[in-house]
Formats: structure tokens, sequence, C-alpha cells
């Protein structure tokens, strides 16, 4: 029953024995007010709660993160920090684990959200000395994937409370308490629901002896209604006290309640009891319930009104590159140890840090200052991370055996060989001859001119230093040297073939092939451009893909005639309503296709083939590399958008089969999208309007980095290498699209606070978008897509290598470990009090025996938990002697590896 008799309802509270109340304050890092103001807010909420608690003995709070609101209490009211201790030791302050910041499950990279967990959860135990948390808790988020019942599992905690989508997965009959079983099996207790209670409940501070049949039927309707009905799977109800930032003992709008003494009448005159409680005590109690099972996905939606907004400012965008950054400057670190680096502890552990500084739930929408600090600290950090890659590359190769000719070395952070197309700078001062690129055994590299530095000052020779890319296979978690032999022919005859050439050719199509502006395509020559890569043949037609075709078996995976809005990956703005509130409007107005004004082949193989398009699409410009590689059943799109900021959203549609089966990437795994069941948009009958607030776009879904559907009958993904998490299922245009950016003008809001948000959230200006088409050879290969996703996400770094002589005998190719399943994924390698720990998922759905094999003496291994404490030893077999370690994955399974290095 929902709408006006919904909102009528008073719930039948017969059956329920107890009400458990959570005193607790929502702190994001800002919302709708200052970072200033929240500061000092939380400071003023938990001075007063140490007063209350002197002055009440039932009184209890949660306490759920770190950096928001606890440091800056901490940091100017020290004064006060045993009195804090000592509440929580009394057991009257519960710490719930949200983490150091309050992060999303979805929302920011797969390491992230674990070390933000552990993070979190060890400064509550150095801080108060407590090891009993094992409550976690997502207060104002979406509920997660279908992995996290696994991650919190590994993480110490067996409990879980989160609240969003509230209202679709009350449709979907999910349970308010329930067991969740995650995709490996793993399994946690949950209870959902809202963060906020008593938001105004001026009832509360009635007249309890001549009105309190009154005042018992208004806190049951506002209080429980939405708590009490058919989904309540136990005789106990989770009734939160408070809000965003609520101060104790009172409401949302600081009113003073009277709620113990509220309490106290309440428990004198009825049989439900009404108590103070703690998540601990609450799941405690629930779990001696008998409670059905909820297995896999959840929610494969998300939330409609967190689109991405701020183009390339985005905190979306930078805490993902930080991630990036971070976990391969600790893989790099890892094998410079081994080499002899020190490893740098303190400045990774920084980085981290302000990683987590960045990535709370809310931060999008801050006001200019603050996001301008945020900003600040999120470009430092990714210099900082930047720089300490560099270093640690160049230090590497500084060791690598020397030898004759120009030398670079290539690095590989990811956990498997790599064979990437790399771009190298091929420079001597003395000038260039004609030169082979050879790996360290002597074996020829391929390479193709892709750019020239001719000399403007010198006499006696002609090229400075030349551009290639080059065929490159690096070992897993490790390096390779190459180097460039001059082989005694002229540079200027393989330029001229390769380069000179390409240039006039691209000339003459263009003259030939058309004209600028708004005018259109002429005839001739420059209209259509064939490109085969070895594995794909691709026809490109007046800028867009017209047709692809697998080389070897003939089969067309794409070809139809072309109008204004078709063709492969092709980019359109959709306008949609002006919405005066902070939300988005997905209500589309006008669509607008891109609009190809110039084309050019700028790069003709034979590694690497790069279709240029420009053009504008609605009013703004566009320019798109459409990029082939040797060999790979890959298309990659390297789109850089200028954008106008008009409301609506960019996006990227790809077009897929009729009733299509639809799955997306997960951290550390892969979940069906199945949308037919999910309820969108706003339903007249809803109570609270959560669904337009939280599903308001028909076919939205997200992915962590790809996306898979059906094409022509055969499997296709959108990989995505910098862009969100979300996706749309167009079912009545057959269309999978990618959404790029949320553009939204400030002019016309209505609300003050929103106005003075960063002008950036209007989605002005340049941004580069990477994303590919990916076409494997069969259904099901997720372990693939993985690999190839991370691939294009963290590409191979290079160093120069000037030194002439190195002290050091190491190889000439450099693997820090192997691992041998091709169902494995690697996501981190870092180093915590002298032990190396390598983390791995399996990534096909199959369980099977992996053997890794160091490249580093090692005196033990062990698989452990997140924070360190060994688990599943009968998993793991250690043949110390040679090398080994066999371990017995189940499918989807997590696995960290702890070994004791020897120096």
């Amino acid at each position: 029953m929902r709408g006006k008799d919904m909102h009528e309802r008073v719930p039948d509270i017969s059956k329920v024995k107890e009400i458990h109340i959570m005193p607790y304050s929502h702190h994001d890092f800002a919302w709708t007010y200052s970072r200033q103001w929240h500061i000092r807010r939380y400071i003023q909420c938990f001075s007063e709660l140490l007063d209350v608690m002197n002055e009440n003995e039932t009184f209890t709070w949660t306490i759920d993160n770190v950096f928001h609101s606890l440091l800056p209490f901490l940091e100017h009211c020290p004064e006060r920090t045993e009195e804090l201790k000592r509440r929580v030791k009394e057991g009257r302050i519960a710490i719930a684990n949200g983490g150091a910041s309050l992060v999303r499950p979805t929302y920011v990279g797969e390491e992230t959200y674990v070390r933000n967990m552990v993070a979190g959860k060890r400064f509550f135990q150095s801080l108060f000395g407590t090891d009993d948390i094992d409550f976690f808790l997502n207060a104002d988020v979406g509920c997660g994937h279908s992995q996290l019942p696994q991650i919190l599992r590994l993480g110490g905690h067996r409990y879980y409370r989160f609240q969003r989508p509230e209202e679709a997965l009350d449709i979907k009959k999910v349970p308010r308490q329930f067991v969740w079983e995650g995709l490996d099996g793993s399994r946690i207790l949950v209870s959902r629901g809202t963060y906020g209670g008593f938001v105004e409940a001026k009832y509360v501070n009635g007249d309890y002896e001549g009105d309190w049949e009154r005042i018992k039927e208004q806190f049951s309707r506002e209080e429980l209604r939405e708590k009490v009905d058919e989904l309540l799977a136990a005789d106990i109800v989770w009734l939160n006290y408070g809000c965003d930032d609520c101060r104790p003992m009172r409401n949302l709008y600081d009113e003073p309640l009277q709620l113990p003494a509220f309490v106290e009448e309440w428990n004198r005159r009825e049989e439900t009891k009404l108590l103070f409680s703690t998540p601990k005590a609450y799941f405690e109690k629930l779990e001696k319930s008998p409670l059905p099972v909820w297995q896999g996905v959840l929610d494969p939606v998300e939330l409609s009104y967190n689109a991405p907004l701020r183009g390339g400012h985005s905190m979306w965008r930078m805490r993902q590159e930080l991630d990036r950054q971070i976990v391969k400057a600790e893989s790099l670190a890892v094998l410079a140890s081994s080499t002899g680096t020190a490893y740098p502890y303190e400045a990774l552990a920084e980085l981290w840090g302000k990683l987590f500084e960045i990535a709370g739930h809310a931060i999008e929408y801050v006001f200019r200052e603050d996001f301008e600090d945020l900003y600040a600290t999120a470009v430092s950090a990714k210099l900082t991370a930047n720089a300490l890659i560099k270093r640690l590359c160049g230090e590497i190769a500084a060791k690598l055996p020397a030898a004759d000719g120009i030398q670079h070395a290539v690095f590989n952070s990811l956990g498997w060989v790599r064979k990437e197309i790399v771009q190298l700078h091929i420079a001597n001062p003395s000038g260039l001859d004609g030169f082979e690129l050879v790996d360290g055994q002597g074996r020829r590299i391929p390479y193709q001119i892709v750019d020239i530095c001719e000399s403007e000052r010198y006499v006696g020779y002609r090229y400075t230093a030349v551009d290639v890319t080059a065929e490159i296979e690096v070992p897993a978690l490790g390096c390779a040297v190459i180097t460039a032999v001059s082989d005694g022919t002229v540079l200027a005859e393989r330029v001229k073939a390769e380069f000179i050439d390409l240039l006039a050719k691209r000339t003459a199509s263009i003259l030939g092939g058309m004209v600028e502006g708004d005018g259109e395509p002429e005839s001739g020559s420059g209209l259509r451009t064939i490109v085969d890569n070895g594995v794909l043949e691709v026809v490109f037609d007046r800028g867009k893909i017209a047709k692809i075709r697998v080389s070897a078996s003939d089969h067309k995976l794409y070809e139809e005639g072309l109008d204004d809005t078709s063709g492969i990956g092709c980019l359109k703005f959709v306008q949609t309503d002006r919405e005066i509130s902070w939300l988005s409007s997905w209500a589309a107005v006008n669509e607008q296709a891109m609009k190809p004004v110039k084309w050019e082949l700028a790069e003709n193989g034979p590694l690497r083939w790069i279709y240029r398009v420009s053009g504008t699409v609605g009013g703004s410009t566009f320019t798109q590399d459409i990029v082939l590689l040797k060999g790979e059943r890959a298309i990659g799109f390297d789109l850089q958008l200028d954008s106008a900021g008009e409301e609506g959203y960019f996006a990227v549609d790809f077009p897929a089969d009729p009733d299509t089966p639809l799955h997306a990437d997960i951290p550390y795994g892969v979940e069906e999208r199945n949308l037919t069941d999910e309820n969108y948009a706003s339903s007249p009958e809803s109570s609270v309007n959560y669904n337009g607030f939280e599903r308001g776009w028909e076919g939205q879904f997200y992915a962590k980095s790809w996306a898979s559907y059906r094409h022509a009958g055969k499997p296709a993904a959108i990989v995505s290498g910098n862009c969100s998490i979300y996706y749309r299922h167009d079912r009545s245009n057959d269309v999978v699209s990618l959404v790029l950016n949320r553009s939204m003008p400030l002019a016309g809001k209505v609300e003050r606070w929103f106005n003075r948000t960063h002008p950036s959230i209007e989605g002005k200006g340049v941004t580069n978008y990477r994303y590919y088409l990916n076409l494997p050879e069969r259904d099901g290969e997720y372990a693939d897509m993985a690999k190839y996703a991370k691939e294009k996400a963290v590409p191979v770094e290079t160093a120069v290598k000037y030194n002439a002589e190195s002290a050091h005998r190491l190889p000439s190719e450099l693997s820090l470990m192997q691992i041998d399943a091709g169902n494995v994924v690697v996501t981190a390698c870092y180093k915590e009090e002298d032990k190396i720990l390598l983390r791995f998922y399996e990534a096909g759905g199959f369980g099977s025996a992996v053997t890794v094999t160091p490249g580093f003496r090692f005196g033990g291994a062990r698989i452990v938990d997140l924070l360190g404490n060994e688990a599943e030893a009968s998993a793991v077999t250690v043949d110390v002697d040679n090398r080994r370690i066999t371990v017995n994955v189940k499918p989807w399974q997590m696995v960290t590896l702890q070994f004791d290095v020897i120096e």
C-alpha cells in the first residue's frame, strides 16, 4: 500500500518485540554548507555528545568515519580525547567502520575501497584499543555489488547496513533483514533502511498524559511505516535517530527533543520496547532469527542523481586516475626494492591518505573554495605519484645491463606478460642513422615511424629524433631493455617510405574528399577508407565506422546504411529538461548526433592505424582518433570534447541485438545486468519519491570498466578507459550507450547553496575521454576482458637508459613473479612491514589451481585477509626450495598472498 494510503497507514507493531533506536549523525565532508561550517558543526556535535552522555547513562551513539568529522574533533579538542575513548570502551559509543572516508562501493577504484576500509578499521583499532569492530556502515550510498560480502568478511566484518536504492528494493521485495550471499558464496548479515529518523518529531515533546494515543499514532506512522511491513523479516526494528549533521538530543532543524523521556514513557505504557542501542546489540539479536538468503546481485543500476559532472575537473576522474597511479607505483616500488632500492612506505601512505581525502561520497557538490582545495590536493597527489613512478623506473633502468646503442626500459606493473604497441622517442644529438630495435636477447622488434624531428641547426645529418611505435613484450610485474642499434641504412629512406608518403596521401585525401565548415563532403577518394589490422577489417565512411568484418572468417559484425545517427561508437548529445534544483533530469528534449566535418588517415600501420575525425555535436566541437592496433580484436576511441555546457549529457552509442544479454564488471568480479525486473522513474504510488530520485533514467545500469552485450550474434563489450561507470540499454532502439559527461548550467537554480558550487559543474571546456569496442571471439571470456580493461587503463611505463655501464648484475628482463593461471587477475602488489603482498582474484567463474613463482628469495608464504591476518592455510602449498606457491582458488575468490622476503 502506497501513495496517500501509505502515508495514512499506521503500521501494526504488535509482532515487534524491540525497536532499537540508533542515535547517529551522518557526517559528509560537506553537503549544502561550506567545509568550515561542517568542521565547526562536527566539533559541536562531538562536544555535545559527551556532555549528553555525562547527563544520561542510557544514551548511545555511532561513529562511522575518520576523515570527515573525527579527525577535526581530535585535532581541535584534544582535551576531550580520553573522555571519548572512555565512552567507546564502555560500549556507549559504537564504532561502525565506514572507512577512513565515506566512499561508495562502486564509485572508486577496487583497491581504493579496500584500502580505505582497512585504513578506517586500523585507525579505530589503534585509537580506541579495540578489535571489536565487526559492523560496516554504508549510510547514504548504494548497496554495492555482489563481491561486497566477500570484501567485508575479508575485512573482519560480520554485519552490514545500507540504505539505497530504498524503494527499488522494496518493489523487488528484498527483505529489510536478510543474509546476503555474494558471488563467491561468502555471506554477511544485512539490515537495510534509511539512516534518518526523528527528523522533525515534535510530537516527542507533547503532552504524554493528555495526548498519548495521538503521540503514539504519530510516532508509529512517521517513524515506522516504512520499517514495519511485510518485508520485515524479524521481530526487531532498526530505527535511526538523527540525519545529516544532526546534534544529539535535537532534530534536523536543531530543535530540542525530549527523546529519553519519550522512550521512558513509551516503555511504561507499551508492550513493544524502545531502547537506545548499538549496531552490535541489534545484530547479535538479529542473527538469532531465521532470515531469508538473497543470492547475488542486489542493484544493477546504481543511483541516477549521481551523474558524472565536471568533466576533466571531476573528482570521479581524479580519484580514478590516482588509484591507478598509486597501485602502479606500489608494484614498481616492490620491483625496485628487489634490486636494492628502499621501498617508499611513507610516500605511498601519504598518497593513499590524499586519495581518501577526495573520495567522500558528496564531494562533487562542495562549494567553490572547498572544491579548489580538494582539486589542489588531487592534482598535487597525482603529480607526486607520477614523479615517484618516473623516479622508480629511472632507478631500475640505470641498474639494467648496458649495451651499444640507444637504450630504453619498458615496465609492466600488471601481473601477466603483455605484448604492447608502445611509443618511444628515439633521440641522438649526433644524428640518427637507420636502426633496428632489439630486445635483451638480440631479437628484432618491429616498429613504425609516427613522427620525426628534423635538424634545423646542425650540418651533416638530417634527423635528431624520431617517434616510433614498437611491438614489445614485457614480463609480468617486470621490465625489459630495448636497444636501438644502427643497421647501416639511411634513416631518410625509411622515413620517406613510412611517414612522408603518408603525409602526402593524407593531404591528397583531405583536399580531394571534403570541404571544411558546414559544407557537404564531395565524392572522391576521401569518402571511404579501409583498414585491416590482420584481425579486423574496418571501413570508414565520411568520418564514421560503416562496417566491421572479421578478416579470417569474413563474419560481418556491423554493416548497414549510414544516416545522421548510425555508425558504431557514434557520439551524441542529449538535451534534457532543465531542473531548478541540484538534481539532474534525464528526460530527453532533443537528441543531437555528431556531424563529422574533417577526417583523415593520420597513421597507416603496420602496427597502428589512426583515423582522425573532427566536427560538431550540438553546440560543442570534438576531435576523435579511432585507433586500431596490429592483431587486436578491438577498436579504440580517443575523444577530445570541447563542451559548450548545455543542459544534457554526452554519450556514445553502440548497436546491439534485440533483447541482448548484458554483463558488467564489478570490483573483483562480474555480474549479469538483468534490467527487466528493475523499476525506473517515479511511480505515482510512491510514498517518498525515492524512485525518481534514485532511478530516474530508464535503462540505466553501471559497470566498473566494461559492459558486454551481443551484436550480429557475436559478443562485444564497451570498455571505459577513463569515463563514467554509467551505461544505458535503450531497448526501443537496440542500443547500448556509455555516458561520458553530464552538463548542468547553474543559471536558474533556485537553491542558493547549489549556486555556490564550483562552475566547473556546468561541464564546459575540453575533456579527453578514452573508450574501446572489444570484440571477443567467444562469450564469457571475463578474465580476458578484465585484463584487457586493465591494460588500457594502466599503460606500460618507459624510461630512457642513459648510463653506458652498470655495476649491478641484473638480467636484461626482470619479473617480480609469474602467475600461471589465465583465469586470475592481479589487482595489487605492495609491501607492508617488509612483507610482499600479492592480491588477485579468480575472474572466469571457475575454480583452479594457481601456481605463483616469485623472482625473489622468500622464506615462507601464506594467505591472509585484508588486515594481514592469516587465513585458509589448507588452500596454499608452499615449496620454498623450488620457489613455488600453489593456491587452490574457488570461483570469484579473492586471494591475498603474503611473502616473507629474504633480503
